[in-house]
């Protein structure tokens, strides 16, 4: 294994995601936008931890393969959850020209990614799907629908806080490098994320405070 932090840490994002996608399976359809999403979350970290594990057994027409699925899920992910999120705290009007927004940069990204396979691009398509949710919670959201929108803010903020930890000096960690330590943190992220989705689908969940 060429890298062993980094392949479990992104194995460890493929099943807490995947086990975020199974509590949300069984409520409605934004719930279910968002449980796609923690599946296409899971497959990306499931084929980059392979990628970062076993690049050295695998062969590079392969590795090109896995990196693309990879970066094309993360696309279709922030497409989910723009459009669910819409659809959680907008009116229908609004949610429309939100869904053809998501779908134009998705559209977008996937020319760009096809064209060069660059990290950068996940991450920067990533970051404008975060700035619109963060948007949509704070300015133009529904009450009724808002009773998670703390822990959906506090997911924006740290995964602001992953990506800034991948500008970082690879010396700076240790036996771990900044991928390591923005796949821990954006666990964390992802988190807050389903506590959100759960508390707006749920309000009455007792293991968590009232708002």
């Amino acid at each position: 294994m060429t890298e062993p932090i980094t392949t479990l840490t992104d194995y460890a994002i493929a099943l807490e995601t995947a086990l975020f996608a199974i509590c949300l399976l069984r409520f409605n359809r934004i719930e279910r936008f968002w449980a796609a999403a923690f599946i296409c979350v899971s497959l990306a970290s499931l084929l980059g931890g392979t990628y970062h594990g076993f690049a050295a057994q695998i062969p590079y027409p392969v590795q090109r393969g896995l990196w693309a699925v990879l970066t094309y899920a993360m696309g279709i992910c922030s497409f989910l959850i723009l459009v669910a999120t819409a659809q959680a705290t907008v009116k229908p009007k609004l949610q429309r020209w939100i869904t053809l927004l998501a779908a134009t940069k998705l559209l977008t990204y996937l020319y760009a990614i096809t064209l060069r396979l660059d990290f950068a691009y996940v991450v920067a398509d990533y970051l404008l799907a975060m700035l619109l949710i963060l948007g949509l919670h704070l300015g133009w959201g529904l009450p009724q629908r808002q009773t998670g929108s703390h822990w959906m803010v506090a997911g924006v903020g740290v995964s602001a806080l992953a990506v800034g930890i991948l500008a970082l000096p690879k010396a700076g960690f240790g036996a771990f490098s900044p991928v390591d330590i923005y796949h821990i943190v954006q666990m964390a992220a992802l988190s807050c994320f389903f506590l959100g989705v759960y508390r707006s689908a749920n309000p009455v969940w007792g293991a968590l405070p009232p708002d």
